[in-house]
């Protein structure tokens, strides 16, 4: 199974379209998601499968990438189960707050989902070049549009490579007999042996990538350009209007 974060290769309607229209299917998602109420949280559920079938990625996947910040959900649960505080009892603040939190972790799952559906069915090199195209109207207001690319860009890349490398040193170790776990007590053996050797081979990944783009001759500020050209077909257009026509709906409809 591929790595959640990075490009599923495949021969679907998604992985042709121009990674402009996938942007305004995601902000039309999480507009739907966070303002169309009740309606839209169904409609945003009801979207993520859809869109994994669509794109021929199993949807497991899914599972995967909630079981990844299974630890962020459930902090985000608990936050809004006791938030506001005090309640006059636990009882009460459970009866009252158990529904409004897992209606928000329902949305937040579902925003994560879609937010990597994108990483999935878009080469990172292609996510940078839309994003370069949809912002280069701020250039008139001297935004540094190629800057901000090129940090997406290297955000993008490196993140599945350091997930990468820390589930080689926790096999690593596995290998060796060690039973890598973090708890209160192996806190910082675990510290030890599986953040310092991540956070070393992040620094050194980030040398070798700088000395190639020094190489390369890449130069901050300077134009450069794309080996795949990004063009607009009538799918692309008619994906954006309908993506337009939600966003509008969910405005519409009280936002």
């Amino acid at each position: 199974m591929a790595m959640m974060g990075t490009y599923y290769p495949g021969d679907s309607f998604w992985h042709y379209c121009d990674p402009r229209s996938k942007f305004g299917v995601v902000l039309s998602l999480i507009i739907v998601l966070l303002g169309g109420g009740h309606f839209g949280l169904v409609a945003g559920c009801m979207a993520v499968p859809m869109l994994f079938a669509t794109s021929q990625i199993p949807l497991s996947m899914a599972a995967q990438i909630l079981r990844k910040f299974k630890w962020f959900i459930g902090l985000t649960f608990l936050a809004n189960l006791f938030f506001p505080w005090p309640f006059p009892n636990l009882w009460s603040a459970l009866q009252s707050q158990w529904v409004p939190a897992v209606l928000v972790v329902l949305r937040l799952s579902a925003l994560l989902i879609i937010a990597v559906w994108l990483s999935l069915v878009t080469r990172p090199t292609a996510i940078v070049d839309g994003l370069n195209r949809l912002l280069k109207p701020f250039h008139l207001l001297k935004f540094p549009v190629e800057e901000l690319s090129l940090v997406m860009m290297l955000v993008l890349r490196f993140i599945p490579e350091l997930m990468a490398e820390s589930e080689t040193i926790i096999v690593a170790q596995r290998v060796r007999g060690i039973a890598p776990k973090l708890t209160w007590r192996t806190s910082q053996t675990w510290i030890q042996s599986t953040m310092i050797p991540l956070v070393v081979g992040s620094i050194r990944k980030s040398a070798a990538m700088a000395v190639a783009m020094e190489a390369r001759g890449f130069r901050p500020g300077a134009p450069w350009t794309s080996m795949e050209e990004l063009k607009l077909t009538w799918s692309d257009w008619a994906v954006m209007a309908l993506s337009a026509g939600l966003i509008l709906w969910t405005i519409g409809s009280g936002f």
